[in-house]
């Protein structure tokens, strides 16, 4: 069984499109303590790492039947007791990009759990890193953020550097790139038609190099919901 984690507010076709990729569709409810536009956002909620499915304490109570029935894949559910809330940089001590054995976050205010992680840190002065960065495989990103982008390439990460906004996010100038996406075995999916934007045959030209087939959800355009995360 494969599920897909997405944003309770996710739109009807593609939420049907991301069917061809899963066999079940776990909508994440809102984190009341967190900015209305981002409050569902997988990335902002959940990070896995080795089995293990990250959340804060208190939106476990919130969001239990859709976090145990992830857990009934095998994964072990461990809860962070910080509380989030809507203030920057309050917001991101989940906002964790896994490359490879590399966790790219903001070390500043990433989660001790994180931290104390197996993984090679690797600072970025983003703090919504994994929003910024579409993880294509364990050793290739594609990001609008400078500092993501450098921190990657000095790591030996092969990077993609794409123009900054081109992603709507309501109440915000933009989103970002990563939460417009989900990453499977043989594809990089975007919410939206990825022709909306302007880096979009560079972006296919690197997904087609690292082996993956870059595909549109929607002929939207793209629209940030949150990292779409995938679970087997």
């Amino acid at each position: 069984m494969t599920y897909a984690v997405v944003d309770c507010r996710i739109t009807h076709d593609v939420e049907y499109a991301l069917l061809n990729y899963a066999d079940k569709i776990i909508k994440l409810p809102p984190h009341p303590a967190l900015a209305a536009p981002v409050a569902s956002h997988p990335d902002m909620l959940i990070w896995s790492f080795e089995r293990k499915i990250v959340t804060y304490e208190d939106y476990f109570s919130i969001a239990q039947n859709e976090l145990l029935e992830l857990c009934s894949l095998g994964f072990e559910l461990v809860t962070e007791k910080a509380c989030p809330n809507a203030v920057y940089p309050r917001d991101v001590r989940l906002n964790c990009a896994v490359v490879g054995n590399h966790a790219l976050a903001n070390l500043k205010y990433t989660s001790e759990r994180i931290k104390n992680s197996s993984l090679e840190l690797l600072h970025t002065n983003q703090g919504y890193t994994k929003c910024a960065t579409v993880v294509v495989n364990d050793n290739a990103i594609i990001t609008s953020d400078p500092s993501v982008f450098n921190a990657a390439m000095q790591a030996g990460i092969d990077a993609l550097k794409i123009s900054e906004g081109h992603v709507r996010l309501d109440g915000y100038d933009t989103g970002f790139i990563g939460g417009a996406t989900g990453v499977t075995d043989n594809e990089v999916l975007f919410t939206g038609a990825l022709s909306s934007h302007p880096d979009a045959e560079s972006i296919k030209e690197f997904c087609a190099r690292h082996g993956k087939r870059a595909v549109s959800l929607s002929p939207a355009p793209l629209y940030d919901y949150g990292t779409v995360f995938f679970f087997d």
